[in-house]
């Protein structure tokens, strides 16, 4: 009889387990998606602005990272599941590829960094939640859940983004906020010829930024009770797409917009709204991150306008009627390419000439032309690239043009353009946009975006040598489009998204103020009150002081986003944006009697 086996030597089976038990941990994979979509999230919620403060390899890295991991989590599992392996990614490569062929052309500037690790993460997600059925019921369920994503994304349209660059998406098939082609347009064949006062006047706003470019309204003063006296709107109508402020004189509104394929310079009537002339140079600029249309503001003197289209024409116009008395293609006179963001520089006038920032480089970066017959005057700079706009300025008792590019900031003579100084502050290809922002006793301020911040120079000539001195550099101040103001020892402006006062003397922020989103700031000077106009359209007083910045009033006044700087002319605010625009009558204070000593 054969031997029974001791019941000790009896061994339990360990049972394999087949292919579908074993699976592999997902815990890699779901803190990378967690981890990936935090970041997405809360990085520009955390840091308002951040996107513009760093490049946008920095804001994608996360994303891109954990796209690369999860990818290499997915390979590397059991060989036994490798045909699983292949058909997902093969349906994913196939998905992917499909989206990038039927997106809308406008979200491929962001596919990289928003829809693949979106679809990356719902991929792992989808797989963890069917990890327990069979490979026929898994593939079928990532097929069809990838499947809903891809189409789902390839139905929507970036319709531009906001001061942070964090994309805005609408319906594919919803209407542009374009308005139709020519809409309200009045040739100058058919003109009305308008009437413009003989001489300057002290409310006008001639040209970008104001007289002295510096956003400072001067005069007059104004009743800031606006819950019992408010802005009473006089008008409001569409206006053509484009980043372009007013240029204001006498009743007359200048500014520019895109109408379908062509550019307008236009002349509405500060009191009515009512188009007077309109003057169309052919020609169309758009990009993915700020629409279509004129990033430029025109400039005006002694009966003429002046005006840069962002596709390059330089053009002169007979400020009564909107006839073209000269123009220049800047692209052809200098063999240039249309800029990624397009050409910005707002026209500054001196004396006979009108100058602009080309980008030429190789000392034709700036160029001056003559306002009446368009013949260039002279070249210089060296600048590759810049948003900014020529900027005169009094240092030293010597009149000179400050133009800030990629390389720092140069100091030109205004009659012949030679060099009187140079501070570099080489900041590569990141733009720098903003104006200089000049302070008492021959100092400025240069600010620059992508985390760079803003610097204090000082400014010297001593036996006919000029010098600059770096006095501080600040990371708490980083405008991208936004402009600074000055007042009383105090710089005024955007760190981002983020309203700031900093102390001029020592780059340290006074306080700061949420809520603006990336917004432009006037001061009113007489009464130390600034008018903030936000990207969401709201026009906010705030009290211009050192301590808390008081929020004095408030109210809307544009729908949409609004980038443009507002415009204050007379007891008139005039604001814009990309499709419409609004005329407000401001209640004017009594003048102060001001003691005798």
């Amino acid at each position: 009889m054969p031997t029974r086996p001791h019941l000790s030597s009896m061994q339990p089976r360990t049972l394999q387990p087949s292919t579908e038990a074993r699976q592999p941990s997902y815990k890699v994979p779901l803190v990378v998606v967690v981890v990936q979509l935090c970041w997405m999230v809360g990085f520009p919620l955390l840091n308002p602005g951040s996107t513009i403060q760093y490049p946008f390899f920095v804001y994608g890295a996360v994303p891109i990272a954990g796209t690369l991991t999860l990818l290499g989590w997915f390979l590397s599992r059991t060989p036994r599941t490798r045909s699983y392996q292949v058909a997902v990614l093969s349906i994913f490569g196939s998905l992917v590829l499909s989206q990038a062929i039927l997106l809308d052309p406008s979200v491929n500037l962001v596919r990289v960094f928003v829809f693949q690790p979106i679809i990356s993460s719902v991929l792992v997600v989808t797989m963890f939640a069917v990890r327990h059925q069979t490979s026929k019921v898994r593939l079928g369920t990532v097929v069809g859940v990838l499947t809903v994503v891809v189409a789902f994304s390839c139905t929507l349209r970036m319709q531009g983004m906001t001061g942070g660059l964090i994309p805005q998406f609408v319906w594919r098939w919803r209407p542009t906020t374009e308005p139709p082609p020519r809409l309200d347009r009045r040739g100058h064949d058919n003109a009305r010829e308008v009437s413009l006062p003989a001489g300057p006047d002290d409310d006008d706003w001639p040209a970008f930024r104001g007289p002295n470019r510096d956003s400072v309204v001067r005069r007059p003063r104004l009743i800031l009770d606006w819950g019992e006296f408010p802005p009473k709107e006089l008008w409001r109508t569409p206006i053509g797409s484009g980043w372009s402020s007013f240029c204001v004189v006498g009743d007359c509104a200048f500014t520019q917009e895109q109408h379908g394929s062509d550019e307008l310079i236009s002349c509405r009537r500060v009191t009515t709204g009512e188009v007077l002339w309109s003057h169309a140079v052919a020609g169309r600029f758009e990009d993915s991150s700020s629409g279509p249309g004129p990033r430029s503001t025109p400039g005006y003197a002694d009966g003429r306008l002046y005006a840069l289209t962002a596709t390059g024409i330089l053009i002169g116009l007979d400020a009564f009627t909107g006839s073209s008395l000269w123009q220049t293609d800047l692209k052809q006179l200098f063999g240039l390419d249309v800029p990624p963001w397009g050409f910005a520089s707002s026209p500054l006038v001196v004396q006979d000439d009108v100058i602009v920032f080309t980008g030429a480089g190789e000392g034709k970066s700036v160029a001056a032309f003559d306002r009446v017959s368009g013949a260039l005057r002279w070249n210089s700079g060296n600048g590759g690239h810049s948003y900014s706009s020529a900027h005169w300025v009094s240092m030293q008792g010597q009149p000179q043009i400050l133009v800030a590019s990629n390389q720092g900031i140069d100091s030109l003579d205004p009659a012949s353009g030679t060099r009187l100084w140079q501070h570099e502050w080489d900041i590569g290809f990141s733009p720098r946009i903003v104006q200089p922002c000049v302070l008492p006793g021959d100092a400025l301020l240069l600010a620059t975006a992508y985390g760079k911040g803003t610097r204090r120079l000082q400014v010297e000539q001593k036996d006919g040598r000029w010098t600059t001195e770096a006095i501080w550099t600040s990371r708490k101040l980083r405008p991208y489009f936004n402009d600074l103001v000055y007042h009383d020892g105090f710089v005024y402006g955007f760190n981002g998204s983020i309203l700031t006062c900093l102390d001029a003397s020592s780059g340290e922020p006074s306080w700061r103020k949420r809520g603006f989103g990336n917004g432009q700031v006037l001061l009113l000077q007489p009464q130390s009150v600034l008018l903030v106009l936000s990207e969401q359209g709201a026009v906010s007083l705030i009290e211009a002081s050192e301590n808390d910045g008081k929020v004095l009033a408030q109210f809307q006044a544009l729908n949409g986003k609004t980038w443009n700087h507002p415009v204050i002319s007379g007891s008139h605010l005039l604001v814009r944006n990309g499709f419409e625009a609004a005329c407000y009558k401001l209640m004017l204070a009594e003048p102060e009697v001001t003691a005798q000593p």
